[in-house]
């Protein structure tokens, strides 16, 4: 048998640090954190795959986000190998989400989501930007 060694070249690719801004998708929610795929840092888009966790027990909201949501999030660091990021800034929250019943538009009523089609509402920790972006393309 022959070794056969492949090797990587290339710029590294980045990896978000402290402070940085994140624009990323609900992957998954689970009972206390939720994990986000990383689709931008600080702006720039990134390709490679990349998720952070964000811990949700210390939130008093019952629905802070739901899979498939666009969210921005700030890293606040890694621990045991997890990048770690926090939605406690007005800025920061859901930018983007549908109707959890029939999967259609929603509109931002004070605090609350709406659907405009089943008229269904819903809490969310909605970012102060919401809806001010275009994610006509988001899943």
């Amino acid at each position: 048998a022959e070794d056969r060694t492949v090797g990587a070249s290339g710029p590294p690719l980045p990896v978000p640090v402290a402070g940085d801004l994140i624009i990323g998708e609900v992957a998954a929610t689970l009972a206390s954190r939720m994990a986000v795929a990383i689709r931008y840092v600080n702006g720039r888009p990134v390709t490679n795959n990349v998720e952070c966790m964000l811990a949700t027990r210390n939130i008093r909201m019952r629905l802070i986000a739901l899979v498939g949501d666009i969210v921005a999030l700030r890293i606040t660091g890694t621990l045991n190998g997890d990048i770690h990021a926090t939605i406690g800034e007005p800025q920061l929250g859901v930018l983007f989400t549908k109707c959890r019943k029939c999967g259609d538009r929603v509109m931002l009523k004070r605090d609350v989501v709406k659907c405009v089609e089943c008229g269904w509402v819903d809490e969310r920790k909605l970012s102060s930007d919401y809806g001010k972006a275009d994610f006509a393309g988001a899943p």
